[in-house]
């Protein structure tokens, strides 16, 4: 089996969009004191997920992830879309590894042909938000792989975060973005650099 890697936000389209969904969603259900809260930082990441999230329906939040997957459009970067196509059309399964979550990224990927096999993103239980960031994300892949046979892997970002996932891979591309930590170190490897 052939992977590629491929983390979300600024890497495939140039926003932080787990942040992004979670104040569309309160705007969206009227949360306005929530969502006051957290774009003032006056309450936690989990807190504003948690209230996003709770007591809506599966239809719903589809319908809602759908909506929002469409703002992101204007921001796709189209060169880390034509890698990740050539990856698919040479037999790799993308596998997504992200901080967003699944429900708007499954969306926006296969309304670009992107597609995905497996989304390894953050979660919500029942109000519990599990963030999938940095090390969470090669524990993750390691479970993964510990069940599925890969020969050949390779993991696309742009932040310093995902230096593990990136080291783990046979390949590694760094896509250009706010966090220049990154791209120092695989000019350093003298991994792929994607300029965006």
């Amino acid at each position: 089996m052939k992977i590629i890697y491929a983390d979300f936000c600024h890497t495939i389209v140039s926003r932080f969009t787990l942040g992004w969904y979670i104040r569309f969603l309160l705007a969206k259900r009227l949360r306005l004191v929530t969502l006051l809260l957290f774009r003032l930082g006056l309450c936690s990441l989990d807190y504003a997920v948690a209230r996003a999230t709770k007591d809506i329906s599966i239809k719903k939040r589809l319908e809602l992830a759908t909506a929002f997957s469409r703002k992101l459009d204007p921001f796709l970067k189209d060169e880390v879309l034509r890698i990740l196509l050539s990856y698919k059309s040479k037999g790799f399964q993308i596998i997504w590894v992200s901080a967003g979550l699944s429900e708007y990224i499954e969306v926006f990927a296969n309304r670009f042909d992107i597609g995905g096999e497996r989304y390894i993103t953050s979660t919500v239980d029942e109000g519990d938000f599990n963030n999938m960031y940095g090390e969470r994300k090669l524990s993750a892949i390691k479970i993964f792989e510990s069940v599925n046979k890969v020969d050949l892997s390779c993991a696309i970002s742009d932040h310093i975060s995902d230096l593990p996932m990136l080291e783990h891979c046979n390949e590694a591309i760094v896509v250009t973005g706010p966090n220049k930590e990154l791209i120092e170190v695989g000019k350093k490897r003298l991994w792929r650099i994607i300029e965006c």
